[in-house]
């Protein structure tokens, strides 16, 4: 306690009391604030009294608190006191006048200290300098004092030194009495205080809802917080709790025009942490203080709490902390909600383009169908694919392809209403479903709009596209279907009109059953013949123009019919994607090939023939498949530089990193990689250089005009072979029928052809027979 009897252990016999301060009550009221009784062994408080006895070349220092009837050292240098009765302290005199320090040069020749008994006995002090530590209320607390025990005084320069210490000193006692009155200011309001941060933080994980936590906080705001008047705005709705009056305090009829006031200024903070503002407006209070405390998330207002408090104009940081402690919990509230909304989005939203997933597209399906009149059904859907989105693809980038998607997304938006809903189910096919379409003028005029939304052209940086897309349409409700068939009707309508068969907008009829029947069966036909494992591989000779020798092997996919005809791949691939089959196949003509390689090992070994095989990008861009492949070919025994995966362009632009880790493996085992189909993809030239690969297979669509004149095919295709084989790539041409053909291409430098002059994709053993043929003949 600061009060009480004196509890030292030196005598105040012979000691002349220093008078009291006039404003002692208050000094001693302040004191009690710190808590610093009989603290001790603080390091920063040591750490300023070894350097004030070092600066003077003193034996001893001390930094004392003048207490009612005692003082006490929180730290001290060669004393070895803890505390001392008032009535013997130097101290107690040197705060009697806290504008100057106390200088006693020489205690004997000092009547106020000749018979201290701290002079007379031990520490037999002599010399004494006081230096008041004064609070920012103007009371000093104590003294940063030097004591000696013989005579002396202080040099100009060792007095400045000292007293810029006694400042540093007094601020480090207002750190600590700031955080003493944290500290009891949620100890002494624990009930108050403490609530209503612990409501704030359990709303952290409770909240439904944002604004849920607001209007939360605001029925559990204490009265006793002192408060006049308070309100919470959302700013993300736009909402309010309303104005709240502290129901224990008097009703002032003004504080509804301080609100007015308020709310006519610029009121949204620009501070990430709260702040105090003051409003004058009322004439009978002059002053109040409104505290304005904003709630932020990802550098955004989301909510700003607002408060009326009388008289202060000082007030205390720390209850600005403490609310600013409730708006943290709060931000954890909005951004909980925010990244759920952003979840939410993600799972029922297309990225790119804003529009609705399938997930999204079937739920309002079953809503339209289970809200339906179904004798006079009252809204459609309308299943759209562009046309030519892979040549956009291919000839201008991807980023241009994202471009056109989100125009169609746009413009598709900008013709629907509120009520109506844009879907993007993959690639480019879209869906929207028209709520009560009657109500925009009819069928015939949304009709209209959604093809004039393909009329006009698409300007996109600097590049104008005009873009046209097949549409099918199909009432939803009286057929009885299902959301998934209304799905595929409409699908089925799309393609008739994609197909040239009908023009405009197809409406789903019983032609777009039917279709929908052949391709269900068509589907069948294929999985089942997958699932069986009905499966064969032919051979494609590659052949090397310089001496006509075949060199290399294209491997080929064909399902065999139950008939034992053969589909080609052309008929069934396509479905294949579709079902989502393509890695499945993969794998068995990866399986199958390596097999057969480590069977037919004296057959193919000897003739050391490379063999290029197809492999779909989903496969190259799952997570192991690079293992996978090497494995297979371990075991087949065969070299891995005479395997080469064919792999299209495009795939490799999309800098997918899974898919170029695989290919990087597989090349560092010493697998090729080969770009197929080269001159429909992308083809930037420029770009062949950036790219992980080892060879070009140039297709035949690009090869067919070689021979014409009018063409530009030969001089393109002449370039294509002089950068390729500075980059070092090796060239195949696929597709040759004429010996024209492959006598310009021969020309051209282009060393391995394949095609139907030469062969064309033969069973294992007319192959055998074939390479023997061929080699007798060379």
């Amino acid at each position: 306690m600061i009060s009480g009897p004196c509890t030292g252990n030196t005598s105040s016999k012979g000691a002349v009391p220093a008078p009291l301060p006039a404003n002692e009550a208050d000094r001693i009221a302040a004191l009690r604030t710190y808590e610093l009784l009989d603290s001790k062994d603080d390091p920063l408080l040591n750490h300023i009294t070894e350097m004030a006895a070092s600066l003077v070349e003193a034996p001893m220092a001390a930094i004392s608190l003048v207490g009612d009837q005692r003082q006490w050292f929180v730290s001290e240098q060669g004393i070895h006191i803890h505390e001392t009765c008032r009535d013997v302290s130097f101290c107690a005199h040197a705060i009697l006048n806290p504008a100057e320090p106390l200088i006693v040069p020489d205690a004997l020749l000092d009547t106020r200290f000749v018979t201290n008994p701290l002079v007379t006995g031990k520490p037999l002090i002599r010399f004494y300098a006081g230096f008041p530590l004064i609070n920012p209320e103007g009371l000093p607390l104590g003294t940063l004092c030097i004591l000696d025990t013989k005579p002396r005084d202080l040099s100009k320069e060792q007095g400045a030194m000292l007293l810029r210490l006694s400042l540093i000193t007094a601020q480090l006692f207002e750190t600590y009495r700031s955080n003493v009155m944290y500290r009891h200011l949620l100890k002494m309001e624990k009930e108050v205080y403490n609530r209503m941060i612990r409501s704030s933080s359990d709303l952290a994980t409770k909240a439904s809802t944002f604004d849920n936590a607001l209007h939360s906080i605001m029925r559990h705001l204490d009265p006793r917080l002192g408060w006049l008047s308070a309100r919470f705005r959302n700013m993300q709705t736009g909402g309010s709790t309303g104005i709240f009056y502290n129901p224990e305090k008097p009703h002032d009829e003004e504080l509804e025009l301080l609100w007015n006031v308020i709310d006519s200024k610029e009121s949204s903070p620009i501070s990430e942490s709260p702040h105090t503002e003051f409003v004058h407006a009322a004439p009978t209070h002059t002053e109040y203080s409104f505290l304005a405390v904003p709630v932020r998330i990802r550098d955004r207002l989301v909510a700003l709490l607002e408060f009326l408090f009388p008289d202060h104009r000082r007030m205390d940081p720390r209850i600005s902390e403490i609310f600013n402690t409730m708006a943290i919990h709060l931000s954890i509230v909005a951004e909980r909600e925010l990244v759920s909304l952003e979840l939410l989005r993600r799972a029922t939203h297309d990225e790119l383009t804003g529009a609705v997933n399938r997930s999204v597209v079937i739920e309002t399906l079953e809503k339209c169908l289970s809200e339906s009149d179904l004798s006079d059904p009252d809204s459609f859907l309308f299943y759209i694919d562009l046309d030519g989105f892979k040549q956009i693809n291919d000839n201008y980038g991807h980023r241009v392809g994202d471009l056109v998607l989100q125009e169609v997304a746009k413009r598709l938006r900008d013709i629907s209403r509120h009520k109506d809903v844009i879907g993007r189910l993959s690639g480019d096919e879209f869906v929207l479903i028209a709520r009560n379409p009657r109500v925009i003028k009819g069928l015939d005029g949304l009709f209209e709009r959604l093809t004039e939304n393909f009329r006009r052209p698409f300007d996109l940086e600097g590049l104008t596209l005009r873009i046209n897309a097949s549409i099918g349409a199909i009432v939803i409700g009286h057929q009885g279907l299902s959301s998934s068939e209304i799905l595929s009707r409409a699908e089925g309508a799309m393609y008739l009109a994609k197909s040239g068969r009908r023009q405009g907008i197809s409406i789903a009829d019983e032609e777009v059953t039917k279709l929908l029947e052949d391709r269900r069966h068509t589907d069948g036909r294929i999985r089942n013949a997958i699932h069986e494992e009905r499966l064969t591989l032919l051979f494609q000779p590659i052949v090397d123009l310089a001496d006509g020798r075949t060199s290399g092997l294209e491997v080929l996919l064909r399902i065999i019919n139950k008939d034992g005809s053969l589909l080609p791949a052309k008929e069934f691939i396509p479905i294949v994607d579709r079902l989502n089959l393509l890695p499945r196949i993969d794998d068995w003509v990866l399986v199958s090939m390596m097999g057969l390689l480590k069977e037919k090992k004296q057959e193919l070994g000897h003739r050391g023939l490379f063999i290029s095989l197809n492999v779909s990008p989903i496969s190259l861009a799952t997570q192991g498949f690079g293992d996978r492949v090497i494995e297979l070919i371990d075991s087949s025994g065969y070299p891995p530089s005479l395997i080469i995966l064919e792999i299209i362009e495009t795939v490799l632009l999309e800098k997918n990193s899974t898919l170029l880790e695989n290919v990087t493996k597989l090349r560092r085992r010493g697998v090729r990689i080969a770009i197929d189909d080269f001159g429909t993809g992308y083809s930037n030239l420029l770009s062949l250089s950036k790219l992980p690969i080892d060879l070009i297979k140039i297709d035949q669509s690009f090869v067919h005009e070689i021979v014409e004149e009018d063409s530009n095919s030969p001089l393109l295709l002449q370039t294509v072979v002089a950068i390729a084989k500075s980059l070092g790539y090796e060239i195949v041409a696929e597709g040759i029928e004429t010996q024209s053909q492959a006598d310009r291409l021969m020309e051209l430098g282009t060393r391995y052809v394949q095609g139907y002059l030469y062969s064309t994709p033969l069973p294992y053993k007319d192959l055998i027979e074939h390479l023997s043929k061929s080699s007798r003949a060379v």
